[in-house]
């Protein structure tokens, strides 16, 4: 069952207060974050949303690509962040609630740190 929005926080058993996370996310932390949450993107042909993202890097200036490597070791020892293979990244599920929450939560567990 998907989780209602206005549980996140305090009020779920392992929650994520996305809000408090971002406000106290380090610039390199927000670079990889934000970098992975704007390549999630909605798949015409499937009807749903792809939350695993392959960032475009060539994209990115050699110093945010020095952020968003530093950023994602920092994000990933706060289960915020993981990749699923070589390039392709995601946000916990907890934190963001996506359309196919139960779908995403099991890529997610399926994941090992």
């Amino acid at each position: 069952m998907k989780p209602p929005f206005t549980m996140i926080g305090a009020n779920m058993k392992d929650s994520i207060d996305l809000l408090r996370e971002i406000a106290n996310m380090s610039a390199c932390e927000k670079v990889c974050f934000f970098t992975i949450r704007d390549n999630i993107r909605y798949d015409a042909t499937s009807r749903r949303f792809i939350y695993q993202v392959k960032p475009d890097f060539h994209l990115l200036s050699n110093s945010d690509k020095a952020k968003f490597r530093k950023g994602f070791k920092l994000l990933e020892d706060k289960d915020l962040v993981r990749r699923v293979s070589l390039g392709v990244y995601m946000i916990n599920p907890k934190a963001i609630i996506p359309n196919d929450f139960q779908e995403e939560l099991s890529i997610w567990n399926s994941i090992s740190k």
